[in-house]
């Protein structure tokens, strides 16, 4: 049996997009409105305090800010991940960043499917939207994962965009955090060796990822600037341009 007539079945498309162009403009005057307060969130100084403050919640306090980070681009990923080990030690910070990232990602990527491109083209550049659609053309959810893997990319526009495409919503979790679970877990021993003073283990370990990052920052910058690439340069296999 249908769940509804057929004039409230046609105006359900109608109110989503309702819905979600108020709750954009909500978030986007919040943002200016607060935006001192947020502001301060981008300090890891300030983090580190706002956890640690937190007391016995702290781990919830952690949880939620490693979601918060997967969505609101102006806080830093790395720091947050650093933090964990920092804080929670090497195994309870990589469990917390990972779960936080799971349920962050879970989240974007629902936002990005229910809203679609329009929305997301407020937070992502139309032409580096342009360049996923044609990276996971050419190598699907394996093109995604490989920009999860690598250090460097914003989380918030990789959920974004991931959300986009007809990858199913399980899949596309998995994906980021199978990707993301090497780095976190990297920088929450490295978070953990600042604590225990193993400088051994900060320069080794970090510098790793360090270098890792400046190979995402680049790759990063490749696909975040530039040009759109038009549509009809992706062809039906895959390939932009049609070049061989």
């Amino acid at each position: 049996m249908s769940s509804g007539t057929p004039t409230e079945q046609s105006r359900a498309p109608a109110l989503a997009v309702v819905a979600g162009a108020v709750t954009l403009v909500v978030a986007a005057v919040a943002v200016a409105v607060f935006w001192d307060r947020l502001a301060p969130l981008t300090d890891p100084g300030v983090l580190t305090a706002l956890v640690r403050d937190a007391g016995p919640a702290a781990p919830l306090v952690f949880f939620l800010l490693q979601v918060v980070q997967v969505i609101v681009a102006p806080i830093p990923a790395p720091a947050v991940a650093l933090m964990g080990g920092f804080l929670f030690g090497p195994f309870v910070g990589s469990l917390l960043s990972i779960a936080g990232v799971a349920a962050g990602s879970a989240l974007a990527f629902w936002l990005a499917r229910r809203f679609g491109r329009v929305a997301v083209e407020r937070f992502v550049p139309a032409g580096a939207i342009a360049r996923f659609d044609a990276l996971t053309a050419r190598r699907g959810a394996v093109g995604l994962f490989l920009a999860f893997l690598v250090p460097g990319f914003p989380d918030d526009a990789l959920c974004f965009v991931g959300g986009l495409t007809t990858i199913p919503l399980r899949r596309l979790v998995a994906i980021a955090v199978l990707g993301r679970t090497p780095t976190v877990i990297a920088l929450s021993l490295v978070g953990a060796g600042i604590a225990d003073g193993d400088i051994a283990l900060v320069v080794g370990l970090g510098g790793a990822v360090v270098a890792l990052s400046l190979v995402g920052y680049l790759f990063r910058t490749r696909i975040m600037g530039g040009a759109p690439v038009p549509a009809a340069a992706v062809s039906e296999d895959g390939e932009a341009g049609g070049s061989r």
